[in-house]
């Protein structure tokens, strides 16, 4: 391949594992916090938690998951996708809190005259879900997912290629892997092109989903 099309198969396969991760985020980090915006005060104490736990950045475990939980994992799933599954746990724990604390506030921000409504018209359960609390975290799903997206890049830039104890522990490819690779080895020629390559490609994302998710998002759903 040429270097513009090995530069755009890996970042197909990053954006890949961006996608698992950030699905992943969605079912989890999204419906407890919704639970925990609308919780009142069980629910802030939920997110001190939360906060007490994402005190601690996840890059700095990751030496020690690579190291403990990545032979284990090999016996079942064989070393690269042992190492992979490594990476994406690692980005997930790095940048979920972006779009579990987003969430959190726009949920605990719904106004209560709002719950009086759903209560006068005995609107419950999956209804009110649907009808209220949905549209009303949508603005703090949207920015707390572009400040994930941000995220990811340098969760992956941590896990695609790293050297621990003399021993180095890499994907099978993607661009912060090429990139890593490439100051390892002083291709620093090589490496100006992806961060060329990847301005392009982040603004060109940025403005023809994040922007037009973020404007629409506030002109339709803002209360």
């Amino acid at each position: 391949l040429s270097t513009l099309g090995q530069l755009t198969v890996a970042a197909a396969i990053d954006l890949l594992r961006i996608a698992i991760v950030f699905g992943v985020t969605i079912i989890t980090m999204v419906p407890l916090a919704m639970y925990l915006g609308r919780r009142g005060r069980s629910g802030r104490l939920g997110t001190g938690i939360f906060q007490i736990i994402y005190s601690v950045p996840a890059p700095i475990l990751f030496p020690l998951i690579v190291v403990y939980l990545t032979p284990r994992l090999a016996v079942f799933m064989g070393d690269a996708l042992a190492y992979n599954f490594n990476v994406l746990l690692v980005t997930f724990l790095s940048a979920a809190a972006y779009i579990f604390f987003n969430v959190y506030g726009s949920a605990a921000s719904i106004p209560r005259d709002l719950d009086l409504v759903t209560r006068t018209f005995n609107i419950k359960g999956l209804r009110k879900i649907r009808y209220l609390t949905f549209p009303g975290i949508i603005p703090g799903l949207i920015t707390g997912s572009m400040a994930a997206f941000g995220g990811y890049w340098g969760c992956l830039m941590v896990g695609e290629y790293t050297r621990i104890g003399g021993k180095t522990y890499s994907v099978g490819n993607g661009l912060m892997m090429l990139i890593s690779k490439g100051i390892a080895t002083d291709n620093l020629l090589f490496v100006d092109a992806i961060d060329l390559f990847m301005v392009f490609m982040i603004v060109i994302i940025t403005y023809l989903l994040w922007m037009r998710l973020y404007r629409y998002s506030q002109r339709r759903y803002s209360v």
